[in-house]
């Protein structure tokens, strides 16, 4: 046991010479002589009294260990002489430490330990074993005793005795510090032994080993020799040019298993954000900035351990508990005031002449910080009306939207001589606060879906002072502080909402002119009419300007301007200001802006007439709307009176008595084709079903109004989904019928010019087909989309509300495509209301009909075959760019507008549907009505459900989990052939319902309740993007995709779509019809 003693003693001896001359190298000294190390070791002493006691304990222990053992051991002793030079030694220069209370426990616990270690040890037991041929005993004896030693319980033991000392070098209590470091000593054996542990060393060596060489290849000097004459030189050379940052990341990484284990659960994120705080902030931890964060921590847990009147021991035996209580002890409110106390923001974030902020906002900003920590109130709201990261980011919880109210709302008010962090205020100063949306790309990666191409931002919603812009936000996250900090803010976008006065916008205020023009017509024109109804009531039955009486069919004559059409099937014209013959018969059809044709039992072709009243046969359309004297109409007025007459009839176009009568009536004549009603209705809910998807949801790429766009995304692999995405089916619909229309109605007309061809009632005929269209549609349309681009930033606000709508910016720069309708063709990527380029297909798909209306004159055969032609050529060309493009709905973001622009809005690849409407209008004329048989019947209805349902749902195949990816020949195909096979589908049910083998389904699509509605499609197709964006965009919170929601939000668009589209087509769509009427002539 002496001579372990012994052994003991040389090694403290050992230590207490290398920590002296390791503190001179430190200290900058050079080679020491042997006749001077006294001296210079008296010098460091003095100097370094931290290193002093730490010396004192190091001899203190040697001196016990030294003799230690009581004379129970049978081994030699050490030598008398050299032992008196170690106690000589020893006890001259280090004379208080021997006598140190504390000292004299830690040596009686390394005593103690090393006693119980020797008695288990085999050396114990048998001294013999352990010697020499010499008698001196051999090195695996003292190998044996430390084998047997318990160096955890041993440290753990010396530090709990050694707290006062060390409480006075920390200078506060160090219960806590020591019942961690006694934590970390337990686990260490554990660690040691861990292969996680054992990879750690490797790359820690690796990496020492890389900075040595660095060293010794920057400094070119000799390493065996540096490390013989200084070798702190040396290892500190070597830590310079080790990358420790690296090290540190690469150590993290290897330790994850165990941190894992320790922490029981996956640490990936600790350890990024570790590794994040390695490399971004390695100066911070020495920074006395963060030594006072450090202190006030320290001073709370404390405080907190002491309150609880916890000892070590109960730290000991239930540290889980302990901590826990500790923590949830702590007043952090307070602790994070007196850490931020310590300091302004202003401090942390200086500003520099390079920063691109304006000092107002600067200012208010770092007042707006330093007040949090002071809890002031208006701070208080501020802070609380910002975003905060929320549960969900991995389902696309990506906005952190704030409440923008709120913010919107506070004043903020500074007294003077308050105090904001370590600075006190001179003057009082106040502001107001805005609120900002600030934008950070991120990795689409980071989310586990297929994003479709749409980028992927986390939008934060900030509420800032208002004297900061968008610019000044901008500029904070860049100041250059935090530039030297990360570099993670350089992808920032801001935008903050400025209220600029709608009186400084021209577009806007033009728009709103223009609009109260309108209105004071309507309100004139309902007056106007209200007080003549009045007049005329009050005159008896005898009065002279009474209408003739007419045959019921006839009545809608007198009201012609306005018998509603879907926006894509206004078709049905003819020419109304010559004296075209009417034929028997003859009624108003209900689909037309204008006199349709239409026959009971016989055919269109061959003259053939119902009940109708032969005292019209021969009447123009100008005499029936200037009935004469002898029928009992008005006397010719001078030209005097025709002028008060045409101020009569401009202010009835504008009167709601006579437009909403016009709209609301359910009336149709006995041979209309009723089921179009149900089918335009239809289809237009089928439109608004599929935007609910888009507009206001997605239709923002930058943008994300949605808090769950990855459970949204899997809604689409759900078969019953696929009628969602096959909605664009519905314009096909909407081809069909008009296509339809133009033929059924139109193709009497033009036979009749032909056959007695007049150049002048040809080219009237021409004018009025083209005119009538573009005045049917055009006014309307152009007040929309001055509506749409002049005033739509000004119809909502909210934190969703984006900074630019992009379709309704383009209105003011693009309008003139629309005007002529040419958008879908011309600035694509710019298109002014991005839905409207359906309404440039239908208008060229109608400019081309009269050329196929003449051949079908002319010969039906030519005709039909001149249109089945034209179909061809659209599946072929159909067919051809979309096998070059190979895209969907889905790939419209990504693919740079390929498919969209080249397929999907080219009149040349939709127009085969259009031809099947042409095909149906002729049958329908060329047919006489009537049924079907029941076996015809019924497998024209089979085959027309059976490859309908089997169009909406073979996506299935596709977007299902698992489903496979369409080749490029079966797309193309789908594409192609889908579009006109979808409209032979519906044109059955047209054909079924109007030749009475439509049944039920006929009800449904004939019920007069739906008349009105149909109507009111073409408006409706209008705005109901517009009702959506405004929706979505003014919600103060994210919205929650599911079928509840969606099913709740499609019939919220539907009705409040149909209720503007009434307004707007009784302010702008029917006084034009009307006006048309006074414009002709008529």
């Amino acid at each position: 046991m002496a001579y372990l003693n012994a052994c003991l003693l040389c090694m403290f001896l050992c230590l207490t010479v290398n920590v002296l001359f390791t503190s001179a190298a430190v200290h900058g000294s050079s080679e020491v002589k042997d006749e001077e190390k006294p001296y210079y070791i008296a010098d460091v002493l003095v100097k370094n009294p931290n290193l002093t006691r730490q010396l004192w304990k190091i001899g203190e222990a040697a001196a016990a260990l030294a003799s230690s053992g009581g004379g129970t051991s049978t081994g030699t002793s050490m030598d008398q002489q050299t032992k008196n030079s170690m106690y000589n030694y020893i006890l001259d220069n280090i004379p208080v430490l021997m006598r140190n209370e504390v000292f004299q426990n830690i040596t009686h616990d390394i005593t103690d330990e090393i006693s119980k270690a020797y008695s288990k040890s085999d050396f114990s037991k048998n001294v013999t074993a352990f010697k020499n041929e010499n008698g001196s005993f051999t090195n695996k004896a003292a190998m044996d005793v430390l084998k047997h030693l318990d160096v955890v319980r041993l440290l753990q033991r010396s530090i709990e005795s050694g707290k006062p000392v060390i409480d006075e070098v920390r200078g506060n209590d160090s219960t806590v510090f020591i019942a961690v470091v006694n934590y970390l000593i337990g686990m260490a054996p554990v660690v040691w032994k861990d292969p996680s542990f054992i990879k750690i060393k490797g790359i820690v060596t690796q990496e020492l080993t890389l900075g040595y060489n660095t060293f010794l290849k920057e400094k070119k000097v000799d390493g065996p020799a540096l490390a013989e004459q200084n070798s702190t030189l040396l290892v500190m050379g070597v830590l310079q040019y080790t990358k420790k940052e690296r090290m540190l990341l690469r150590s993290m990484q290897a330790a994850k298993p165990v941190i894992d284990k320790l922490r029981g659960k996956d640490s990936t994120a600790l350890l990024m954000g570790l590794g994040f705080l390695a490399q971004e902030y390695p100066v911070v931890m020495a920074d006395p900035r963060y030594q006072h964060i450090q202190a006030v921590v320290t001073k709370y847990v404390e405080e907190s351990f002491g309150n609880l009147n916890y000892t070590l021991k109960d730290l000991q035996k239930n540290q889980n508990e302990v901590v826990t209580n500790v923590i949830a002890n702590i007043s952090k409110i307070h602790m994070i005031q007196d850490i931020l106390r310590g300091g302004s923001i202003r401090d942390v974030l200086p500003l520099s002449p390079d920063d691109t902020v304006n000092d107002a906002c600067y200012g208010d900003a770092m007042d707006f910080v330093d007040s949090m920590v002071e809890i002031s109130p208006w701070a208080l709201k501020m802070f609380d009306s910002m975003g905060k990261l929320r549960e969900g980011v991995m389902h696309g919880q990506l906005n952190l939207v704030g409440s923008f109210d709120e913010c919107m709302e506070i004043q903020a008010q500074i007294k003077a001589g308050e105090k904001l962090g370590n600075r006190t205020k001179e003057t009082a100063s106040s502001f107001g606060t805005r609120y900002c949306r600030v934008s950070m790309d991120i990795p689409s990666g980071v989310l586990p879906i297929d994003t479709k191409g749409v980028p992927v931002h986390l939008t934060w919603g900030a509420c800032v002072p208002d004297s900061c812009h968008s610019r000044d936000i901008s500029g904070l996250f860049k100041l250059e502080a935090l530039r030297n900090m990360t570099t993670t803010f350089d992808g920032v976008y801001v935008y903050c909402f400025d209220n600029k006065p709608i009186t400084e916008d021209d577009s806007a205020v033009a728009a709103i002119v223009m609009l109260s023009i309108f209105g004071l017509l309507i309100v004139m024109g309902t007056l106007y009419m209200m007080v003549t109804n009045m007049k005329h009531n009050a005159k008896s039955t005898g009065n002279a300007y009474e209408l003739p009486k007419v045959p019921l069919e006839m009545k809608a004559m007198y009201n012609m301007a306005y018998q509603n059409d879907e926006a894509e099937t206004k078709v049905d014209l003819s020419n109304r200001t010559t004296d075209i013959d009417i034929p028997k018969a003859y009624m108003p059809h209900a689909e037309s802006n204008q006199n349709g044709l239409t026959h009971t039992n016989g055919s269109a072709g061959n003259g053939s007439v119902g009940n109708g009243n032969a005292s019209y046969e021969k009447q123009s359309f100008h005499q029936l709307e200037q009935p004469s004297q002898q029928s009992g109409g008005r006397p010719k007025a001078n030209s005097e009176k025709k002028k008060q007459g045409v101020l009569h009839r401009i202010l009835k176009a504008f009167a709601l008595q006579e437009n909403v009568e016009k709209i609301l009536s359910g009336k149709t004549s006995g041979n209309s084709i009723n089921c179009i009603h149900g089918i335009r209705f239809l289809s237009l809910t089928w439109v608004i079903l599929g935007h609910t998807f888009n507009y206001g949801i997605v239709s923002i790429p930058s943008l994300w109004t949605t808090e769950n766009i990855v459970e949204a995304t899997e809604m689409m692999k759900r078969f019953t989904f696929q009628a969602v995405i096959a909605g664009g089916f519905s314009v096909d619909t909407f081809y069909m019928i008009s296509g339809m229309l133009l033929t059924y109605l139109q193709i009497k007309q033009v036979e009749k010019l032909t056959k007695r061809f007049n150049c002048a009632k040809t080219a009237a005929y021409t004018f009025n087909y083209y005119f009538h269209r573009i005045w049917r549609l055009t006014p309307m349309y152009m007040m929309v989309i001055m509506v749409y681009g002049c005033l739509m930033k000004y119809f909502g606000d909210g934190p969703l509300w984006p900074e630019a709508v992009k379709t309704a910016d383009d209105c003011k720069i693009n309008w003139w495509t629309n005007l002529l309708y040419v958008n879908n063709l011309v600035h694509v990527d710019g298109q002014c209301m991005a839905w409207s380029w359906y309404l440039a297909n239908d208008m060229q798909f109608y400019v081309v009909s009269l050329f196929f209306l003449v051949f079908l004159a002319i010969s039906i055969p030519v005709g039909v075959i001149l249109i089945c032609l034209l179909m061809t050529g659209g599946v072929a060309a159909a067919w051809y760019e979309e096998h070059i493009y190979n895209g969907s709905f889905f790939t419209t973001k990504k693919d740079g507008g390929g498919y969209w622009n080249n397929v999907y809005i080219s009149p040349w690849c939709r127009v085969a549907a259009y031809c099947v409407g042409m095909l149906l209008g002729v049958l329908l004329y060329k047919r006489p009505k009537k049924a079907l048989k029941t076996k015809y019947a019924l497998l024209g209805w089979s085959l027309a459900t059976a490859m309908g349902l089997g169009l909406v749902y073979c996506t299935y195949s596709e977007y299902k989990e698992g489903g496979t990816e369409w080749s490029r020949d079966f797309r193309a195909a789908y594409e192609s052939l889908g579009r006109p096979l979808w409209a032979a589908c519906v044109a059955w049910v047209v054909f079924a319902c109007h030749n009475g083998n439509g049944g039920v389904v006929n009800s449904l699509l004939s019920w007069k309740g739906l008349i009105p509605l149909s109507r009111l499609s073409y408006a409706a197709y209008l705005v109901h993007p517009i009702m959506m964006m405004i929706h979505v965009y003014s919600k103060r919170a994210l919205v929650y995709i599911s079928d509840y929601e969606i099913i709740y939000l499609f019939l919220g668009h539907t009705c409040f779509t149909f209720m503007v589209a009434f307004v707007v087509s009784i302010s702008f769509e029917a006084p034009f019809m009307a006006l048309e009427k006074i414009i002709m002539g008529r």
